[in-house]
């Protein structure tokens, strides 16, 4: 799974997968190629435009990867089974 940290400018970089990166001000894109799914994993104090955003890249990085990929979004504390035992 690759996971990609989003900027306030709309700009992502790959980091990785830890319990400071799921931080509550960060907004990730984690690309899991086993179900092919891009999860918006939403912190619940990230700022409303990483969150604006977020949505806006995640479409552009499923135009690089696939258009067979779904995009799910989600919050922090409402986490879904399958996001879980993904990460």
């Amino acid at each position: 799974m690759k996971t990609f940290s989003v900027n306030d400018d709309g700009n992502i970089f790959e980091v990785p997968l830890s319990a400071d990166s799921m931080r509550s001000t960060n907004v990730l894109l984690l690309l899991d190629e086993a179900i092919r799914i891009i999860w918006i994993w939403k912190g619940e104090n990230a700022s409303v435009r990483k969150k604006f955003i977020s949505a806006h890249t995640a479409s552009e990085l499923r135009k690089q990867v696939g258009m067979v990929y779904n995009v799910k979004s989600i919050d922090e504390g409402y986490e879904p089974e399958n996001f879980l035992s993904s990460i």
